[in-house]
């Protein structure tokens, strides 16, 4: 499945302007459009990735290139893109079913993450975007202090006032606790997808230390230390290790 990128289209003044070296935005969708739907997967990879190498950052163009990494039975690229498609439009539900169909593929059996600061991160990314987060916050901030001064002033009104302050706080101080969690996690503990084939785990940052087990194509995990070419992670089980960094990516 694909899409026609008509929403590009109209980005290509901005796109020109810009960069004005670039290949054509609006050319390079339409071919990787025609690659895709003549079954030549290899070459629609190439053009989306180029038009993203091109400055296009469009949730359509993340959704298709994993479609055809899909359709490559590459389930790794296939599900990090999905994922990237869902960062910037969480609330399309096309992308959630395929990003469903991507994980029931996998070899490695994943359940829910278990630590309530990757849960609560994980649940506000299928709701919203880390941006709209922040505005929603900053509204709520706005109207509480609004109704607060309207309570200090109308003295006569608080009976009124007061369940609606009470009401408005309460969402504030949740809204701001989902935001700071959001932002600490994607800052501290990005979330990576394994986008080899196999990749194999050890104990410790290099070959030379124990094997523990393997992981496969399309495995997500959260990143918590970089060393020497390696990067040791979490699992949503809480299950941890050091893999390769060039056989993982972050979303």
């Amino acid at each position: 499945m694909t899409m026609l990128f008509v929403a590009l289209l109209s980005l290509l003044p901005a796109f020109a302007f810009s960069q004005p070296t670039q290949v054509d935005a609006g050319s390079l969708a339409a071919q990787a459009s025609s690659a895709y739907e003549a079954g030549d997967y290899t070459n629609a990879i190439s053009l989306y990735r180029a038009l993203l190498d091109g400055g296009i950052r469009d949730s359509r163009v993340y959704f298709n290139l994993g479609n055809a990494y899909y359709q490559s039975d590459n389930i790794g690229f296939a599900l990090l893109n999905y994922r990237r498609a869902q960062q910037l439009s969480p609330r399309d539900g096309e992308i959630y079913q395929r990003l469903n169909l991507a994980r029931s593929r996998r070899l490695d059996i994943q359940g829910d993450e278990t630590l309530w600061l990757d849960a609560m991160s994980t649940f506000t990314l299928a709701v919203v975007t880390c941006h709209e987060l922040g505005w929603i916050v900053l509204t709520l901030w706005f109207v509480f202090f609004a109704c607060l001064i309207a309570w200090i002033l109308l003295r006569t009104q608080r009976n009124v006032l007061r369940p609606i302050l009470f009401a408005t706080g309460l969402f504030l101080i949740v809204g701001l606790s989902l935001w700071l969690v959001r932002g600490f996690t994607e800052a501290n503990r990005p979330a990576a997808v394994v986008v080899e084939n196999t990749a194999t785990v050890m104990s410790g940052p290099g070959e030379d230390y124990l094997e523990l087990y393997r992981l496969y194509g399309g495995a997500e995990m959260r990143l918590l230390e970089v060393r020497d070419g390696w990067v040791r992670f979490m699992l949503p089980d809480q299950r941890q290790g050091w893999i390769p960094q060039s056989t993982v990516e972050q979303v």
